[in-house]
């Protein structure tokens, strides 16, 4: 991940500024009406919108320190409602349909909407999502959160997004498919470029999405080929055979400098050499690329 650039920070001060010193605020905060609340949503959301999608289009790896910006009380709550989906639906799940670790993420961005002063309109917007996000999440951690709050009355409302129901695994499918539907063209995806072999166990299969993602939609991917050249220059992941599916996916459909070119080159050389099941391992992998959403071209291969 990375910090927030100046110029993203700088939009994202501006658009704060506009919120507090606007009439609208000023009549809120007279009123609290959740009549002057979606008015201020209506005025200032789409702002924040313009500016996220800008990330998430030219500078993926900085969304997690947006999300984080926006976390400040000073925006009085608004956006939170979508970042708290897009967190949800972001972290992997495994095949029953549980969060493969903590979501350390979420639980931030739950608890500072728990924490505002519209908590009362926030909720209205967030049901759904934290039905999604407590179902795909342990009786652990979801015991710790509950645990941790005062408040009564937002015990009570997070208590009752427990469903029974999702604790099975054909409702908890239905319910994702039928979440995901809402974000469907919405791009709020990012990823972790591991520095070691443990880090790759851990991240891989997030970042495989996050390539495969962003070569699918033909975003502008100069602000992540950096990472992906030093990913490449790591000789201790060269060998792992988790990272063969990396080095197809970034040769085939990122412009990685003529060192990353030549290094992969090298690496599938040893790997046709020294291993006699390689050309197996590679079509299935080549396979599994053809049954996915990204177009495989003549220059690709």
């Amino acid at each position: 991940m990375e910090a927030l650039s100046a110029s993203y920070k700088t939009h994202l001060d501006q658009l704060k500024e506009a919120i507090q010193h606007s009439e609208l605020l000023e009549l809120y905060l007279e009123s609290e009406t959740e009549e002057l609340y979606k008015q201020m949503i209506e005025a200032f959301e789409p702002h924040i919108f313009e500016l996220y999608s800008l990330v998430a289009d030219k500078s993926p790896l900085q969304l997690v320190a947006l999300e984080t910006a926006l976390l400040d009380p000073g925006f009085e709550g608004l956006f939170l409602p979508r970042i708290l989906g897009y967190a949800v639906l972001r972290a992997e799940i495994d095949q029953n349909f549980k969060y493969k670790r903590p979501h350390d993420h979420f639980k931030n961005i739950l608890n500072t909407i728990c924490d505002s002063a519209n908590f009362d309109f926030i909720k209205m917007r967030i049901g759904q999502t934290v039905q999604v996000g407590f179902a795909f999440s342990s009786d652990i951690w979801l015991t710790n959160l509950l645990d941790h709050l005062s408040n009564k009355r937002v015990k009570t409302f997070l208590n009752a997004q427990k469903v029974d129901k999702f604790r099975d695994l054909q409702h908890r499918k239905a319910l994702y498919d039928s979440y995901r539907k809402q974000f469907k063209n919405q791009n709020f995806l990012t990823a972790e470029f591991p520095k070691n072999i443990s880090e790759l166990k851990v991240l891989g299969s997030s970042l495989i999405k996050f390539l495969e993602y962003r070569a699918y939609w033909k975003f502008d991917n100069t602000s992540i080929l950096p990472q992906i050249d030093q990913l490449i220059s790591i000789e201790s992941l060269h060998a792992d055979p988790d990272f063969l599916e990396i080095m197809m996916i970034t040769g085939m459909f990122y412009d990685v400098s003529d060192n990353s070119r030549k290094t992969i080159s090298g690496i599938f050389d040893k790997l046709r050499k020294g291993e006699d099941a390689f050309d197996s391992k590679y079509f299935q992998h080549l396979l599994q690329l053809y049954r996915s959403d990204v177009e495989i071209t003549p220059r690709s291969r």
